[in-house]
């Protein structure tokens, strides 16, 4: 659904002037504008869950999170974009039940072995590069530094809130803790394949 609607876009920019019809420009504008969509399906579908799980102020907090996380460490990519739109609302769900079941657990030693293991993922595994945005060598510190301050920031904020009894705070450090956990699985994903291509 995707492709062809984006197809119809930059087909309809092409007729309307506004990029040339070279193969190039119309394979880098479609991308583009395929991206543009598939991203803005998923802010709709998780705020459609966040309303019918009566929790829409879990799904704006996890899209803020994940969005401004995300692009600095990056992480798991699907193959399509159903799968890509399917992982996350299955992340954002995963998140919610998470949050629920160990909310009596997580104590200040929970949170500071959360902050270590960010530590450590964001400076070994960070950032994760997409294949069609790749990273120049000497912006990789900048991410990696970026990403461990609003990490942290956010962790930081979520104890705070937890600590004071609102529970949304446990709900933003778990949300870190799926974003590293894609970046982990991305990480193993690629070893398994550049093992396999051997």
């Amino acid at each position: 659904m995707i492709r062809p609607l984006s197809a119809l876009i930059v087909s309809y920019l092409v007729n309307m002037g506004a990029i040339t019809n070279s193969n190039d420009d119309k394979e880098y504008y479609q991308y583009g504008v395929e991206i543009t969509i598939s991203s803005f399906l998923n802010i709709f579908l998780i705020l459609c869950l966040g309303t019918a799980l009566h929790k829409i102020n879990y799904a704006i907090v996890f899209l803020a999170v994940f969005i401004s996380l995300r692009h600095l460490t990056g992480g798991f990519h699907a193959s399509t974009y159903f799968k890509c739109n399917l992982s996350m609302c299955i992340v954002f769900i995963l998140d919610i039940f998470s949050n629920e079941i160990i909310h009596s657990y997580f104590i200040a030693l929970t949170f500071i072995v959360h902050i270590l293991l960010s530590s450590l993922v964001i400076l070994v595994y960070c950032p994760v590069e997409n294949k069609n945005k790749p990273i120049p060598d000497e912006c990789v510190w900048k991410y990696k530094i970026s990403a461990l301050i609003l990490s942290h920031t956010f962790s930081i904020i979520g104890w705070i809130l937890f600590r004071n009894n609102i529970d949304i705070g446990l709900f933003i450090i778990m949300t870190i803790i799926y974003i590293h956990i894609l970046v982990v699985v991305s990480k193993l994903i690629r070893e398994e394949e550049k093992h396999e291509s051997k």
